[in-house]
């Protein structure tokens, strides 16, 4: 009698997710790596926000099958030399000049000391005899006190302009920004950027010291039809000559 093996049926393990939903997830893969370079591709060319704004999570990313959003609008921009303005504005000009009569008082205190010092020193050589030592000794101190007070004077004078100066230019630089940002709106402009071109790359530095000057400046190139710093001057001198004159100061009460 013959015995025969009892018949084994093969199945097939069930596979954990069906071939149309790896497919299905393999087609979102794809709409996603798209997305992601759609999204390259705009920043690559320097547009837009739109898009980027995917990047952060605040918009609907696209369906599959849905079409894009059109293309916003290229952004407008202009370039400043900020140096150039600060000296062509009338205001600066105006101000600098009030500072006048504060230099010379500084200039005439030093020409005093100048004065004082050379009349000693040629009463020291000309009119004290040498055999008056005790005489010549004090005549030699007070040289040198009068020269170190001239030196501390000079260089005391020196850093009061500088702060003085300082503090101008940044009121100016405060008050130039809002008016760069008006004419940018009147003009449609969207950005405004610091032609810093004009800075100089140093021949004789170090590597380094080389090196952080490129690596600091942001414009390489910039055709001459955005750069608006003359523009700018005449648009600021104009508001600076319709606003009416400061009113003096009061007088102080006795």
């Amino acid at each position: 009698m013959n015995l025969k093996h009892p018949t084994t049926t093969q199945t097939t393990p069930t596979p954990t997710c069906s071939t149309s939903m790896l497919a299905r997830a393999s087609a979102h893969s794809r709409v996603q790596a798209g997305m992601r370079l759609l999204v390259l591709g705009v920043v690559g060319g320097g547009v837009c926000a739109g898009t980027l704004h995917v990047l952060s999570g605040g918009a609907t990313p696209l369906a599959f099958g849905q079409a894009a959003a059109p293309a916003r609008v290229p952004s407008v921009v202009a370039v400043v030399n900020l140096q150039v303005l600060l000296e062509g504005l009338r205001e600066l000009a105006d101000k600098n000049k009030e500072l006048d009569p504060t230099r010379t008082g500084y200039r005439a205190q030093l020409d005093e000391l100048d004065a004082r010092i050379k009349a000693l020193d040629a009463e020291l050589k000309d009119n004290i005899p040498a055999d008056q030592t005790m005489l010549r000794a004090e005549k030699s101190v007070q040289l040198s006190e009068l020269r170190n007070v001239r030196e501390f004077r000079e260089k005391a004078f020196i850093d009061l302009m500088d702060a003085r100066n300082g503090d101008i230019l940044r009121k100016m630089y405060l008050k130039t920004m809002p008016q760069i940002g008006t004419y940018a709106k009147l003009n449609g402009i969207d950005l405004v950027l610091l032609d810093d071109r004009g800075i100089p790359v140093p021949e004789r530095a170090s590597q380094s010291q080389i090196n952080n000057v490129i690596l600091s400046k942001r414009v390489l190139h910039a055709s001459e039809g955005i750069d608006i710093t003359q523009q700018l001057v005449t648009f600021i001198n104009n508001e600076y000559g319709a606003a009416p004159a400061a009113a003096p100061a009061p007088a102080p009460t006795p």
